[in-house]
């Protein structure tokens, strides 16, 4: 079947619910589920960012592992910033930790930090404002 909508809800004992909706009409369906993260991941990010708006300089920095062994050289993480017109303004591909990305040249305005690496992918939004 075809449905124009669907929505998915999850509450905290673990059922999930999804409306759907087209033509015929609506039907909900409830599910039981068990998540588990492991490696006790408070909150399931990769990378921090500071300063936010950022006016001269956007830091990344990067979580180790997150409950795994993984050596800095392994976090190996690939780090695109896209303006709001969809244009990469920057990238980089590194090992680090950390890095500064140098905003100041930067038009303000919103854009869009996606970043990529062993632990997972992220997107965050950032506003950089002189």
């Amino acid at each position: 079947m075809n449905y124009d909508h669907v929505i998915a809800f999850w509450n905290e004992s673990g059922t999930i619910i999804l409306h759907s909706e087209n033509i015929c009409g609506t039907t909900t369906t409830e599910m039981e589920v068990t998540v588990s993260l492991e490696g006790g991941c408070d909150p399931c990010q990769i990378m921090q960012t500071y300063p936010n708006p950022s006016s001269t300089e956007l830091t990344v920095t990067f979580k180790e592992g997150i409950g795994t062994a993984l050596e800095n050289s392994e976090l190996h993480s690939e780090i695109v910033l896209i303006n709001s017109n969809m244009r990469i303004v920057y990238s980089v591909s590194t090992s680090d930790l950390e890095i500064k990305i140098p905003t100041s040249a930067f038009p303000e305005g919103l854009y869009y930090l996606n970043a990529k690496n062993k632990l997972g992918t992220e997107t965050k939004q950032i506003l950089v404002k002189h």
